[in-house]
């Protein structure tokens, strides 16, 4: 098995994005923008965001400044709503952009007193430890007004999200973040990152029966590379390890065979084996042979 033998490319990608958008609308009752953050992604969702701002907003219109201003301030409301307070010192850069809406009375906040503001923009310079006693705690409001401007519903309670599925599969990562290498990457960021991020939310919150199908698709995305975008090879085998621990026996072939080509130590190597004969423990005929061939050993198929 060989990593990488075709990148997707132009149309290829597209049609891949929009069955995989299907497969998280229609399975795991998902939409885009519907997945509100978790406290496993929202720091890397609220950075996401902000750092769109900035690359976007010197050739965006006027609309798009907004829209995207809006939705930097949105995804840092729910670090705040998972997190706390304390959580913000990770994404000072989204506080900046939220700050004045704050100081403003928007975004539903009541309007702070300047002695809190001037508390607020402190914290974001580093120089307090904490945000102010005032702005501790987070005004249902706002996060009511930042849920709406995702267009999510059904928030976790902070620190509610399981980190390690049932199974024993690994524990939750952050969305993948994209990076363009070309202008077409950069052309269809905001497409392309939306629907990884459904599908990463399909993979781990949707119906049970098709998360390990939705981890699969995702890793087998990320294992034939998206043109236009840096390869990642971590976010490939994350996918395709937790597919295989969820009970996909294409999932445990791919990331074992990956291991036994591009293992850098024996170890991994042989893990790579031990993952190929639970495909074939799971019925995947292919993995049988190669783990007899590689062993001398057989398996009990399915």
């Amino acid at each position: 098995m060989r990593m990488l033998g075709t990148v997707l490319s132009g149309d290829d990608m597209l049609r891949m994005i929009a069955a995989l958008s299907a497969w998280a609308v229609l399975s795991a009752g998902l939409a885009f923008g519907q997945a509100c953050p978790t406290s496993a992604n929202s720091k890397s969702l609220a950075i996401s965001a902000v750092n769109e701002l900035i690359e976007k907003f010197p050739t965006a219109t006027s609309e798009q400044r907004i829209a995207l201003t809006q939705t930097a301030r949105a995804d840092t409301i729910m670090v705040w709503h998972q997190h706390g307070a304390s959580g913000l010192s990770d994404t000072k850069g989204g506080l900046n952009v939220l700050a004045r809406c704050i100081s403003n009375g928007g975004c539903r906040f009541e309007k702070p007193s300047a002695e809190t503001v001037s508390g607020i923009y402190d914290f974001i310079n580093g120089k307090r430890d904490t945000m102010p006693a005032e702005m501790q705690a987070l005004p249902p409001a706002a996060l009511a007004w930042a849920q709406e401007e995702l267009g999510c519903t059904g928030a976790s309670p902070p620190s509610a999200v399981q980190t390690v599925a049932p199974s024993g599969a690994p524990a939750v990562r952050p969305v993948p973040v994209l990076v363009p290498v070309d202008e077409g990457g950069a052309a269809e960021l905001v497409a392309s990152q939306t629907a990884v991020r459904v599908l990463h939310e399909g993979c781990h919150y949707g119906p049970a029966e098709h998360q390990a199908e939705g981890c699969y698709m995702l890793g087998s995305m990320f294992e034939q590379g998206i043109e236009g975008y840096e390869y990642d090879y971590d976010s490939a085998m994350y996918y395709l390890e937790r597919a295989c621990d969820l009970g996909e026996k294409s999932g445990c072939s791919k990331f074992g065979g990956n291991l036994r080509d591009w293992g850098k130590t024996q170890a991994e190597k042989d893990r790579g084996t031990e993952y190929i004969g639970k495909a074939c423990d799971l019925g995947h005929q292919s993995s049988c042979f190669n783990y007899e061939a590689w062993t001398g050993a057989r398996r009990n198929r399915r």
